[in-house]
Order: C-alpha cells, then structure tokens, then sequence
C-alpha cells in the first residue's frame, strides 16, 4: 500500500486540519527549511498519506554500494526517529503543537519499522530502484475505516 485514503488520514490527524498542517509546513519551509532534517519531511508526506518512500531514491550506483554507502544513506536515520521515542520532542517541535505524540503513534503503527540498514545487508534489494516493503501496512488497526487507497 502506497498512498492511504483520505478516511484513514483523517483519523490519524484527528482535530488537526489538514489545512492548518499544510499551511504551517509551507511558512516553516518559507522562513526556517534549515530547521528541518529528512525525519520532518518523512513524517509531513506520512501525515498527508502520500507515498513518502519518494523522497528517498533507492541507492542503486555499483561504486557506492560498494563502498559501504548504502550503509550511510540518510533514509535508515531518518526512519528511526520516527520510530525513536527518545526523537519525539525534537521530531514535533517544528509541528508547535500541530501534531501530538498519540498522533505520531497512531502513524507508526501504520509504517514500517526496518530498523536498520542491516536488516537489508542484500542491497540487491535496493538495486532495481524499487522498494523491498510498501510505505504503509494495512491499517487493520484503525477499525471501521475504509482502508483503500488513494492513489
């Protein structure tokens, strides 16, 4: 599942307006993008629904890989925030308030978790320029929901 739909979104968001998230980012890019690492771009995509694995192309150059740089890639860092309770403050203070801890919860049971780099030591994975996983699971856990995608 690439995209989710606009019911699943909404339920993560809760009472904060899309609008609102969507203006707030556009000022914070506007007047401070330095304050702003990959994890803050991953978890706006995450939180709009969209296909956040964009933003990251796949390492798929021979000399790199070979050199340890998929070892390196700031797509692994970046992810771990967002999974890393110990991340939270920093990773919601661009937010100022926007988006709370039970929302980034309710997010990450929504994406996957790959850990590390090690975890996917084939980098024949990443070599096709494609993804080994989706950008989001099922989400099973948000009952009721139409769980189709958008996209």
């Amino acid at each position: 599942m690439n995209t989710l739909s606009k019911a699943v979104t909404g339920t993560v968001l809760g009472a904060t307006s899309y609008v609102a998230l969507r203006q707030h980012w556009a000022t914070l890019i506007r007047t401070n993008p330095i304050e702003l690492g990959p994890e803050h771009h991953l978890l706006y995509l995450m939180l709009l629904g969209r296909d956040w694995r964009r933003a990251f192309a796949p390492i798929t150059n021979q000399t790199i890989l070979a050199n340890g740089g998929f070892f390196n890639w700031r797509f692994w860092p970046a992810m771990n925030a967002l999974h890393a309770r110990y991340a939270e403050e920093r990773l919601l203070a661009p937010f100022a308030g926007l988006v709370s801890v039970s929302q980034l919860e309710a997010l990450r049971s929504l994406i996957p978790n790959p850990r590390s780099a090690h975890r996917y030591e084939d980098t024949l994975m990443f070599q096709s320029g494609s993804w080994p996983f989706d950008a989001y699971h099922q989400p099973s856990t948000l009952a009721g929901q139409d769980t189709a995608h958008a996209g």
